[in-house]
Protein backbone atom coordinates (compact mmCIF):
# COMPACT_ATOMS: atom_id res chain seq x y z
CA UNK A 1 0.00 0.00 0.00
CA UNK A 2 2.86 2.37 0.83
CA UNK A 3 4.37 1.72 -2.59
CA UNK A 4 1.11 2.67 -4.38
CA UNK A 5 0.71 5.82 -2.29
CA UNK A 6 4.29 6.82 -3.07
CA UNK A 7 3.78 6.03 -6.78
CA UNK A 8 0.55 8.06 -6.86
CA UNK A 9 2.19 11.02 -5.08
CA UNK A 10 5.18 10.87 -7.43
CA UNK A 11 2.95 10.73 -10.52
CA UNK A 12 0.86 13.66 -9.27
CA UNK A 13 4.02 15.71 -8.61
CA UNK A 14 5.43 14.87 -12.05
CA UNK A 15 2.13 15.82 -13.75
CA UNK A 16 1.94 19.16 -11.92
CA UNK A 17 5.59 19.90 -12.83
CA UNK A 18 4.95 19.00 -16.50
CA UNK A 19 1.82 21.16 -16.59
CA UNK A 20 3.79 24.13 -15.23
CA UNK A 21 6.52 23.59 -17.84
CA UNK A 22 4.19 23.31 -20.85
CA UNK A 23 4.94 25.75 -23.66
CA UNK A 24 2.64 28.75 -23.75
CA UNK A 25 2.07 31.38 -26.46
CA UNK A 26 1.16 34.95 -25.57
CA UNK A 27 0.17 37.81 -27.87
CA UNK A 28 -0.29 41.44 -26.97
CA UNK A 29 0.18 45.14 -27.51
CA UNK A 30 2.68 47.52 -25.94
CA UNK A 31 2.66 51.30 -25.59
CA UNK A 32 6.06 52.91 -25.09
CA UNK A 33 7.50 56.22 -23.94
CA UNK A 34 11.12 56.26 -25.10
CA UNK A 35 13.58 58.93 -24.05
CA UNK A 36 15.70 59.50 -27.17
CA UNK A 37 19.34 60.55 -27.41
CA UNK A 38 18.22 64.13 -28.08
CA UNK A 39 16.38 64.17 -24.73
CA UNK A 40 12.83 64.09 -26.10
CA UNK A 41 10.18 61.71 -24.84
CA UNK A 42 8.64 59.97 -27.86
CA UNK A 43 5.51 57.79 -27.80
CA UNK A 44 5.46 54.49 -29.66
CA UNK A 45 3.48 51.30 -29.91
CA UNK A 46 3.92 47.70 -30.93
CA UNK A 47 2.57 44.20 -31.25
CA UNK A 48 4.23 41.42 -29.25
CA UNK A 49 4.53 37.67 -29.66
CA UNK A 50 5.93 35.73 -26.72
CA UNK A 51 6.61 32.00 -26.44
CA UNK A 52 7.23 30.67 -22.94
CA UNK A 53 9.15 27.43 -23.50
CA UNK A 54 9.82 26.34 -19.93
CA UNK A 55 8.95 27.66 -16.50
CA UNK A 56 11.92 30.07 -16.61
CA UNK A 57 12.79 30.56 -20.31
CA UNK A 58 11.10 31.92 -23.38
CA UNK A 59 11.44 33.96 -26.55
CA UNK A 60 9.90 37.32 -27.36
CA UNK A 61 9.59 39.20 -30.64
CA UNK A 62 7.34 41.85 -32.06
CA UNK A 63 7.08 44.84 -34.30
CA UNK A 64 7.32 48.37 -32.86
CA UNK A 65 6.67 51.76 -34.47
CA UNK A 66 8.73 54.68 -33.17
CA UNK A 67 9.87 58.21 -34.01
CA UNK A 68 13.26 59.86 -33.75
CA UNK A 69 13.19 63.68 -33.70
CA UNK A 70 15.86 65.58 -35.66
CA UNK A 71 16.33 69.38 -35.34
CA UNK A 72 17.98 71.71 -37.86
CA UNK A 73 19.13 75.31 -37.85
CA UNK A 74 19.39 76.92 -41.29
CA UNK A 75 21.64 79.97 -41.66
CA UNK A 76 21.17 82.38 -44.56
CA UNK A 77 23.68 85.14 -45.32
CA UNK A 78 22.41 88.01 -47.46
CA UNK A 79 25.19 90.55 -48.16
CA UNK A 80 22.95 93.63 -48.10
CA UNK A 81 20.60 92.51 -45.28
CA UNK A 82 22.76 90.48 -42.89
CA UNK A 83 22.36 86.92 -41.66
CA UNK A 84 19.25 85.06 -40.59
CA UNK A 85 18.68 81.71 -38.89
CA UNK A 86 15.59 79.49 -39.00
CA UNK A 87 14.86 76.46 -36.83
CA UNK A 88 13.03 73.43 -38.19
CA UNK A 89 12.59 69.81 -37.19
CA UNK A 90 11.40 66.49 -38.51
CA UNK A 91 10.59 63.03 -37.19
CA UNK A 92 12.29 59.97 -38.63
CA UNK A 93 9.88 57.02 -38.57
CA UNK A 94 11.15 53.52 -37.80
CA UNK A 95 9.91 49.97 -37.46
CA UNK A 96 11.90 48.00 -34.87
CA UNK A 97 11.90 44.20 -34.61
CA UNK A 98 13.46 42.72 -31.44
CA UNK A 99 14.40 39.05 -31.03
CA UNK A 100 14.80 38.50 -27.30
CA UNK A 101 15.54 35.70 -24.87
CA UNK A 102 13.30 36.10 -21.81
CA UNK A 103 14.04 34.81 -18.31
CA UNK A 104 10.99 34.58 -16.03
CA UNK A 105 11.07 34.90 -12.24
CA UNK A 106 8.54 35.79 -9.55
CA UNK A 107 10.27 39.09 -8.79
CA UNK A 108 11.23 40.47 -12.22
CA UNK A 109 11.58 39.17 -15.77
CA UNK A 110 14.74 39.85 -17.77
CA UNK A 111 14.89 40.06 -21.60
CA UNK A 112 17.93 40.57 -23.82
CA UNK A 113 18.70 40.29 -27.52
CA UNK A 114 19.28 42.07 -30.84
CA UNK A 115 16.97 44.58 -32.51
CA UNK A 116 16.62 45.39 -36.19
CA UNK A 117 15.47 48.93 -37.05
CA UNK A 118 14.20 49.89 -40.53
CA UNK A 119 13.52 53.49 -41.55
CA UNK A 120 10.06 54.01 -43.05
CA UNK A 121 10.44 57.68 -43.90
CA UNK A 122 10.23 61.12 -42.32
CA UNK A 123 7.83 64.02 -41.78
CA UNK A 124 8.58 67.70 -41.15
CA UNK A 125 7.14 68.83 -37.81
CA UNK A 126 8.17 72.50 -37.56
CA UNK A 127 9.86 75.35 -39.45
CA UNK A 128 7.25 76.13 -42.08
CA UNK A 129 6.65 78.46 -43.87
CA UNK A 130 10.18 79.94 -43.55
CA UNK A 131 11.94 76.60 -44.16
CA UNK A 132 10.38 73.81 -46.18
CA UNK A 133 12.35 70.54 -46.19
CA UNK A 134 11.93 69.00 -49.64
CA UNK A 135 14.23 66.03 -49.24
CA UNK A 136 16.02 64.29 -46.41
CA UNK A 137 18.34 61.31 -46.35
CA UNK A 138 20.32 59.56 -43.66
CA UNK A 139 22.99 56.90 -43.66
CA UNK A 140 21.15 54.83 -41.04
CA UNK A 141 18.15 53.49 -42.99
CA UNK A 142 18.88 50.16 -41.24
CA UNK A 143 20.34 49.81 -37.75
CA UNK A 144 21.29 46.87 -35.60
CA UNK A 145 21.05 47.28 -31.86
CA UNK A 146 20.67 45.48 -28.55
CA UNK A 147 17.74 45.60 -26.16
CA UNK A 148 17.69 44.99 -22.43
CA UNK A 149 14.36 44.93 -20.57
CA UNK A 150 13.23 44.42 -17.00
CA UNK A 151 9.53 43.68 -16.61
CA UNK A 152 6.93 42.35 -14.23
CA UNK A 153 3.92 40.34 -15.37
CA UNK A 154 0.77 41.02 -13.34
CA UNK A 155 -2.16 38.65 -13.74
CA UNK A 156 -5.37 40.56 -14.48
CA UNK A 157 -7.65 37.64 -15.33
CA UNK A 158 -7.38 33.98 -16.29
CA UNK A 159 -5.69 34.66 -19.64
CA UNK A 160 -4.85 38.40 -19.42
CA UNK A 161 -1.57 39.80 -18.15
CA UNK A 162 -0.37 43.36 -17.64
CA UNK A 163 3.37 43.93 -18.13
CA UNK A 164 5.11 47.22 -17.23
CA UNK A 165 8.74 47.41 -18.47
CA UNK A 166 11.95 49.40 -18.18
CA UNK A 167 13.85 49.32 -21.50
CA UNK A 168 17.24 50.27 -22.89
CA UNK A 169 17.92 49.98 -26.63
CA UNK A 170 21.23 51.42 -27.93
CA UNK A 171 21.87 51.08 -31.67
CA UNK A 172 25.33 50.07 -32.85
CA UNK A 173 25.61 52.95 -35.34
CA UNK A 174 25.67 55.29 -32.34
CA UNK A 175 23.08 57.53 -33.98
CA UNK A 176 20.23 56.65 -31.61
CA UNK A 177 19.81 55.36 -28.08
CA UNK A 178 16.33 54.61 -26.80
CA UNK A 179 15.44 54.06 -23.18
CA UNK A 180 12.26 54.40 -21.25
CA UNK A 181 9.08 52.84 -19.99
CA UNK A 182 6.39 50.79 -21.59
CA UNK A 183 3.17 49.17 -20.55
CA UNK A 184 1.75 46.20 -22.34
CA UNK A 185 -0.88 43.54 -22.20
CA UNK A 186 -0.54 39.86 -22.99
CA UNK A 187 -3.26 37.40 -23.84
CA UNK A 188 -2.39 33.75 -23.14
CA UNK A 189 -3.46 31.47 -25.99
CA UNK A 190 -4.61 28.03 -24.88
Amino acid sequence: MKFYTLLLAGTASLCSWAAAAQPQTRVGATFTADLTYSGNLQPGMGLVLERKMTRRSGLETGIYYRNNPVAFTTFIQIPSAGSFSFNSSLNERFISIPVLYKFYSRIVNFSVGPTFDFMLGWKQTSGRPQVNIDSYSTSNKFDLGAMLKLSKQIKLADQWLLEPELRLNPLFSGARIYGGLSIGTRYVLK
